[in-house]
């Protein structure tokens, strides 16, 4: 028998979603011992950090990105051609090791690097410079260049910013002061990006493959599916839904298209919608996901820290964002569901709620102790996870059927490990930007610049910078594009008078809708993928989809109350305008409300969503008054020719 037969069989996919573009390396044998024994040792210590006992972060810091690196090392190959190659196995098994050595550097030595914080020796450089190398290579291999080429022009603008001229430039840095900034403190790599990774971000990954694990994310489509299965285009509306549920376990727009688009793409073909569409709608509501409370990405925990504000607030900020954003899906699959005469599924083939509900109720135990946790307790997001988590695998070991075994907890551990090395990677690679901003004072000459190119207008400054979120967010996951971004862009932002929080989310809200924003759109070639279509022409149809959400980010920016800034009835009419305004904008750019509706209409409800962005009584009274003037003209025209197809 082989030594690999011995080994336990998982169930573990390949990681091969579009953030990760190589597929992951078949380990066999020892490697394979070692990469699951590394696995599960980071899992309980994610674990005990989380919730048992803390550690000094700089340490904590160092020890995740040390099984980072090794699990990165021994799971993703340098390039497909190269899984199998035996001599590249063995040098990433050399620098799986230094990965581990790095770590346990600066784990060991914790004391001593505090004491010469500004005074590294050679082997603390030594350290400094293997450590970015290995970051910037995982970081590659995970995601691309993108990022990686980025952190390099952040780097070399440290070392050489004496050679650029006086409003960009600095006095330029020796490697010896950028290594010192990268590795020996904590606004470097082991700054506040990886911390939020190694804290908050590993266990709501855990938590959401423990859902996967226990059968809880099929619940969630089960509910979607038996609420929304039998209307008018069911299978489309059960995406939006389904994605949005979905969405509270997922940081990933990718994995939430995958979670969900696999069953719901079939389902939408069935019943006449065009594979590109299919597609479409599973990645624009995918998408969402990443706005949608309680768990959202990691660009939130994030957020939290950086503006010194309870991530129960940001939760909160983000409630009326994402309601918006998945009413303007459902109400555009629902126009051109009518437009195309779809019908839903027979009530016969749906799973019914009650029965779900008898059936499985406790798999919704641990998300809703975690949202209770969160909202009424007010208990750290670490904590209320880590309960939340425990009580999950609790659920897991005692239910009646198909019950948690050894095996798929290992299952668990490791699949977990996988899916949270990107974040991990991200957040540390995006800390060598971070890290050169705060040495070089580059954030506030950037953010100087773009006050002054927009003119002081705040609306010119708002169009550059969802320019700028999209470009960037085309090659970075939502985390890294955040992360510039807010240390760059959203201080000029708050400058022209904008409300931290929402200049903040606006950065954010951007970088999530480059997901399925032509021309690297993930989420809609994922969805492409799984739909058989072509990839641009789903990409473009799901930026149609979510048109809406291309305006609300300037709604909530224009008008506070949107994230809960202000008094109940201010905050009630805020939401009022704002759905009405969605509305209006569904109708422009599906051209359907009650029949066809004309360009003129189309024209009349655009103009009328508009003027709902700009808060103000003058305002939303003639955007009501327009798109109040569309629904009447628009169901008079289908009575006229109801009328007319009856005689």
């Amino acid at each position: 028998m082989k030594e690999e037969d011995n080994l336990p069989k998982t169930n573990i996919p390949d990681l091969n979603l579009p953030d990760e573009p190589r597929r992951s390396r078949d380990l066999r044998g020892v490697l394979r011992w070692v990469a699951v024994v590394l696995a599960v040792v980071w899992a309980i210590f994610q674990l005990y950090t989380g919730g048992v006992s803390t550690m000094v972060a700089y340490q904590q810091r160092a020890v995740h990105l040390g099984f980072t690196l090794a699990l990165t090392f021994l799971w993703i190959p340098a390039s497909k051609k190269l899984a199998n190659n035996k001599t590249v196995l063995a040098l990433d098994a050399i620098f799986a090791g230094l990965g581990l050595m790095t770590a346990g550097y600066a784990y060991s030595q914790y004391l001593n690097l505090v004491q010469r914080v500004g005074m590294p020796n050679m082997t603390d450089q030594i350290m400094g410079f293997i450590t970015v190398v290995l970051l910037l290579e995982i970081t590659r291999r995970l995601m691309g260049k993108a990022m990686v080429i980025i952190a390099i022009v952040f780097l070399a603008y440290a070392l050489l910013g004496q050679y650029l001229p006086a409003e960009f430039g600095h006095k330029g840095y020796s490697v010896s002061r950028v290594l010192n900034q990268m590795f020996l403190t904590n606004e470097g790599i082991f700054g506040l990006t990886l911390g939020v990774s190694a804290t908050f971000v590993y266990l709501f990954v855990m938590f959401g493959t423990f859902l996967e694990v226990t059968g809880a994310g099929q619940v969630f489509l089960d509910l979607a599916l038996g609420a929304f299965g039998r209307f008018t285009g069911g299978p489309a509306k059960v995406a939006v839904i389904a994605s949005s549920l979905f969405g509270t376990v997922s940081g990933s727009a990718a994995a939430n298209v995958v979670g969900t688009g696999s069953f719901t793409i079939p389902l939408m073909k069935s019943i006449g919608y065009r594979p590109y569409f299919a597609g479409a709608v599973e990645a624009a509501a995918s998408t969402g996901g990443q706005l949608m409370p309680p768990i959202m990405g990691a660009a939130a925990f994030i957020m939290s820290d950086v503006l010194r504000v309870s991530y129960t607030r940001i939760i909160l900020a983000a409630v009326i964002p994402a309601f918006l954003y998945y009413m303007s899906d459902f109400i555009m699959v629902h126009f051109r569901s009518k437009k195309l005469g779809l019908q839903g599924l027979p009530q016969s083939e749906l799973p019914k709620i009650s029965q779900v509900l008898k059936k499985e109720w406790y798999l919704l135990l641990p998300l809703i102790i975690l949202i209770l946790m969160l909202s009424v307790l007010l208990v750290s997001p670490m904590k209320a996870v880590f309960w939340s988590l425990i009580a999950l695998v609790v659920i897991g070991f005692v239910k009646p059927t198909d019950r948690m075994t050894l095996g798929k907890l290992v299952d668990g551990f490791v699949l977990t490990g996988r899916n949270a090395l990107l974040v991990a990677a991200v957040c540390a690679t995006a800390g060598i930007v971070i890290g050169v901003v705060n040495l070089t004072g580059l954030g506030l000459k950037l953010s100087n610049w773009l006050v002054i190119l927009s003119g002081g207008h705040l609306l010119v400054l708002l169009i550059l910078t969802m320019i700028a979120s999209i470009i960037l967010g085309m090659g970075l996951p939502t985390t890294a594009c955040y992360v510039i971004l807010s240390a760059i862009v959203a201080p000029s932002i708050i400058k022209l008078g904008v409300v931290p929080l929402a200049a903040h989310m606006f950065v954010f809200y951007f970088g999530i809708i480059s997901a399925i924003t032509p021309p690297v759109a993930g989420a809609a070639y994922v969805g492409a993928g799984i739909a058989g279509s072509d990839p641009l022409k789903t990409g473009w149809t799901a930026v149609k989809l979510g048109g809406a959400s291309y305006i609300i980010p300037f709604m909530f920016v224009y008008g506070p109350p949107l994230l809960w800034f202000g008094a109940p009835l201010v905050i009630l009419q805020a939401v009022i305008t704002a759905s009405l305004g969605v509305v209006g904008l569904a109708i422009a750019i599906e051209g359907w409300l009650f029949t066809n509706a004309s360009w003129l209409y189309r024209a009349i409800a655009f103009i009328g969503a508009l003027l709902l962005i700009y808060p103000g009584t003058i305002t939303d009274l003639i955007g009501l008054g327009l798109i109040a003037l569309v629904f009447v003209l628009n169901f008079r025209l289908k009575k006229v020719a109801y009328a007319l197809s009856t005689k």
